[in-house]
């Protein structure tokens, strides 16, 4: 059995970014999201590349659902 291992990689996702992921066949998108993904069940790995605002936005919204339920503001 093999440990399969999980990436992430947290940036501003620009033009030149998208070129390095396409250069290297690594530009499979998220679904409903902005984001790149790729999977090699081979070498047992999945990564990811997240929009840092995306991130920081969805953070923000479920903090906001999280505090407004314990009526602390």
């Amino acid at each position: 059995m093999r440990t399969r291992l999980v990436g992430y990689l947290i940036a501003d996702i620009t033009l030149s970014l998208k070129n390095i992921l396409e250069y290297y066949g690594l530009n499979r998108q998220l679904p409903g999201r902005p984001g790149y993904y790729w999977d090699r069940p081979s070498r047992a790995v999945y990564n990811e590349v997240l929009e840092y605002d995306k991130i920081v936005g969805d953070a923000r919204i479920r903090h906001d659902v999280f505090f407004d339920k314990l009526e602390i503001n």
